[in-house]
């Protein structure tokens, strides 16, 4: 091979190199604005439904905040609105902390509809779960949904990004990891049911 067509080569190996890394790029981007609440409240996020006793508190995933739920009766909610591409397949994750105390219902919608709907969840750390979501329209609306009557959901690191992989089932997949450990969890929920008696207004 002549040494212009190995610099032609490579040269053109390089190019699709830097394609392939902007490519990853623009589909790893996050969707979701203050994901991670750490603004110290819930800017980016729409707020409605029954929003007693919850806000934005410790005992985060990462960083220093996360959202607290605790709504009693009814659930709760926040949403965001973020352009999507018709026909393509959108990966939403979050990390849930789950006191164990019922009822409880925790709940996730993507486009009007609802993907999961869980209730009466058992004690966990932080568990991050996964599903994914085919846009139909230009625009849509991911939105979450807690209820926790006698203790508190912590809710963080929530994502909302184009998908890199197949559809995953409308089935949250579990991935577990903490950084709280088993003796946290328990002072956690000793600590929420003292917390509601003070019935802490919600953070905006």
């Amino acid at each position: 091979m002549s040494r212009h067509n190995v610099r032609h080569v490579v040269g053109l190996a390089i190019t699709v190199a830097v394609c392939l890394a902007l490519s990853n790029t623009v589909r790893a981007q996050e969707l979701l604005s203050n994901n991670s609440f750490e603004t110290g409240d819930f800017s980016g996020w729409t707020l409605s439904g029954n929003l007693g006793f919850s806000g934005i508190g410790g005992g985060p995933h990462t960083g220093t905040y996360a959202a607290i739920f605790g709504p009693v009766g009814s659930p709760g909610y926040i949403s965001q609105t973020v352009a999507t591409t018709p026909g393509s397949i959108y990966d939403i994750s979050w990390w849930l902390f789950s006191d164990g105390f019922t009822p409880n219902e925790f709940q996730v919608s993507a486009g009007g509809s609802v993907l999961i709907d869980h209730s009466n969840l058992p004690a966990s750390l932080y568990t991050k779960m996964t599903t994914s979501f085919t846009a139909e329209a230009a625009s849509t609306e991911v939105k979450f949904g807690f209820r926790d009557d006698p203790g508190f959901f912590r809710f963080d690191d929530a994502s909302f990004r184009l998908s890199e992989s197949l559809p995953l089932p409308a089935t949250a997949t579990p991935e577990f990891g903490s950084v709280i450990s088993l003796g946290a969890l328990l002072a956690a929920s000793s600590i929420g049911m003292v917390i509601r008696r003070w019935r802490r207004p919600i953070s905006k």
